[in-house]
């Protein structure tokens, strides 16, 4: 698997994450408001990073194909 597919496969990892959570946090002594938080955060943030990507990735080909196209 590349490292791209990895980034891709974000919104399906968010979703085992979402389902594991709860029951680990509880175990851990952390309150509903508590793990909720986090999770959410955690959540926030993986799609940040993969719309981030996702941008750069479709930068890098617009740049590469102007670069074909003038060159």
């Amino acid at each position: 698997m590349q490292h791209s597919d990895y980034l891709e496969s974000i919104p399906d990892s968010a979703k085992l994450l979402a389902a594991g959570v709860p029951p680990m946090a509880s175990v851990l002594g952390l309150t509903v408001e508590e793990w909720s938080f986090v999770l959410s955060g955690v959540l926030a943030l993986m799609f940040i990073v993969e719309k981030l990507y996702r941008f750069w990735k479709w930068a890098k080909q617009k740049k590469k194909k102007n670069e074909d196209t003038n060159g």
